[in-house]
């Protein structure tokens, strides 16, 4: 659902309502919300942006192994998330 309002194909693109969706996913250990949900924060897409917010999912991410979320976090720390 969330990936959907992400989008905008079969709806209007709604990110602050697919961030209600992808924290219900997180909930759920969603690894794919999790990081789907800190490009959000780091953006700023539909959620206040937060660096703070973002590296704290991408740490979640990171101790479970998902790919991707340890590049992520590097680049996040390295970049001092302007």
């Amino acid at each position: 659902m969330a990936e959907d309002f992400l989008r905008g194909k079969k709806r209007p693109r709604d990110s602050a309502e697919a961030a209600k969706f992808l924290w219900k996913a997180v909930s759920k250990e969603n690894t794919t919300a999790i990081l789907l949900l800190s490009d959000l924060y780091l953006a700023g897409d539909g959620v206040p942006k937060s660096c703070d917010q973002a590296r704290l999912l991408l740490k979640a991410a990171a101790r479970k192994n998902v790919p991707g979320a340890g590049g992520k976090l590097r680049d996040l720390l390295v970049s001092g998330c302007p």
